[in-house]
């Protein structure tokens, strides 16, 4: 078990008094000097925005990273790695054990829960099956401008049987960095460039993909490079950090609406 439940009286929790009464979270990380452990070691903590009622919510050997509350504030997701890949998982705010929402097998990068709270979307990678063969035959060469690994954008519903099984919602070999879900959790706006490497960060452009028909509609692809997508809260305006329009520099950006 994560953690026993909170003490309300002091909290004053539930969806109402959450609404009137703002709850923090945030991570501390410690080093772990332990025999022959040495490693740094993060948890979650939840406190009122006054700073009383501080508690550690998640706790255990591995670290938990990456808060975001739900939408009605009564769980907080998290991505660790307890069950040997990271994978996300969600707690009560009210105390318990933490749900195991994935036991994804590949990559798991930036996550994000739907404004409607039923969905949860990131950013990743599959399973790469042969990893574990070319470690065992030792082939830990690298061919340097090789087909890339790209991050892809994937989604699991809430709503299913957990943990759930994420799908792969757009097809093109992009990789995806930052995104944004639109208010009403129709669309997902995100960055995209050709290749993963940092060389490659000048060329980001922004699209975004409907989840029910899967098309994906470009929104912004100028030579400048465009990255950080925001929707407006009524959801008819995108916002978006836009660089210099010599592609050779990353230095300078301002914010396109």
């Amino acid at each position: 078990m994560d953690t026993g439940p909170l003490d309300e009286g002091a909290f004053g929790l539930g969806c109402h008094s959450f609404a009137r009464r703002q709850l923090l979270i945030w991570t501390e990380t410690k080093a772990v000097m332990e025999g022959e452990k040495s490693e740094f070691l993060t948890h979650i903590f939840l406190a009122q925005s006054n700073g009383s009622g501080r508690l550690q919510l998640a706790r255990g050997e591995k670290s938990a990273t990456s808060p975001q509350f739900s939408s009605d504030g009564a769980f907080v997701y998290f991505a660790s790695e307890r069950a040997g890949k990271r994978n996300l998982y969600r707690i009560a705010i009210a105390g318990g054990e933490a749900e195991q929402l994935t036991d994804w097998k590949g990559t798991l990068g930036e996550y994000s829960v739907a404004p409607d709270g039923n969905q949860v979307a990131f950013a990743g990678q599959d399973e790469d099956k042969d990893a574990e063969k070319r470690r065992k035959e030792k082939l830990d060469y690298k061919v340097i401008d090789d087909t890339p690994r790209n991050n892809a954008l994937f989604v699991f519903s809430l709503e299913k049987d957990l943990p759930a099984k994420p799908k792969r919602i757009v097809s093109r070999n992009y990789h995806i960095g930052a995104f944004d879900w639109s208010p009403d959790a129709k669309k997902i706006a995100f960055e995209h460039r050709p290749r993963p490497e940092a060389d490659y960060g000048s060329h980001s452009d922004i699209a975004e993909v409907d989840l029910t028909s899967s098309e994906v509609r470009e929104l912004a692809g100028t030579p400048a490079g465009e990255s950080s997508p925001k929707y407006s809260p009524d959801g008819r305006y995108l916002l978006f950090a836009q660089g210099r329009l010599e592609r050779k520099s990353t230095a300078g950006q301002r914010l396109v609406c």
